[in-house]
């Protein structure tokens, strides 16, 4: 599954209908996207701007589809992804180019802004974008980012995981319990035996819900 989503032209985010002021929100992120490549010093004169827009910024990266367990490696595997909210549509590159904008605002303790701003920089939404631009994929560092996903079922914040890792090793398994699921993937090879192994096992404990022994 992985791979297919690798080898996709494109993958299309479905975020739902339009409300909650979405369409001025990816209006604003298209427009903030331009202001990426510039300092800290003159992007603040936008603050004004972003702060009308921030409640519906947020509304829109918080939705639903970001928390769900199965569009992990849709996001990070994607070579282009279009997000759709009601008739509008915004490229995955102006979101990524707008959270490196987020990310370049100073924190000052007597803007109003600045909690929203931290807030926002806490999105799974934005994580997505740290990690599609670093290339995060192994197992460990996934899980602890992911461990928290929404699905019915707790394998699947594993399994979803799978394709990105190995898809001939990892074979998604439901008759596999979660005790046999944790089981099997603490033996994972790692050159740092102890230490890796420790950190896969306590990401893993989280993401199956299970209760540490």
């Amino acid at each position: 599954m992985g791979q297919t989503y690798a080898l996709a032209h494109g993958v299309i985010a479905w975020l739902g209908r339009e409300r909650g002021g979405s369409k001025s929100a990816m209006e604003s992120i298209r427009e903030l996207a331009g202001l990426s490549d510039i300092s800290s010093a003159d992007s603040t004169i936008y603050t004004a701007d972003l702060a009308e827009h921030l409640p519906s910024i947020m509304r829109l990266v918080t939705r639903d589809y970001w928390y769900r367990a199965w569009i992990v490696q849709d996001v990070l595997q994607a070579r282009v992804i279009t997000i759709h909210c009601g008739s509008d549509n915004l490229q995955w590159d102006d979101l990524d180019k707008f959270f490196q904008f987020i990310k370049q605002q100073p924190d000052k303790e007597t803007d109003g802004n600045s909690q929203h701003l931290n807030e926002l920089r806490e999105t799974v939404a934005f994580k997505f974008a740290e990690d599609r631009r670093n290339k995060i994929r192994d197992l460990c560092s996934l899980l602890q980012r992911y461990h928290g996903s929404l699905t019915s079922d707790p394998r699947d914040r594993v399994f979803s995981l799978c394709g990105m890792i190995d898809e001939k090793r990892w074979v998604v398994d439901y008759s596999k319990s979660a005790e046999e699921v944790f089981r099997l993937l603490c033996g994972y090879s790692f050159d740092d035996q102890t230490a890796q192994r420790g950190m896969l096992a306590e990401a893993l404990g989280k993401a199956l819900d299970l209760s540490p022994e």
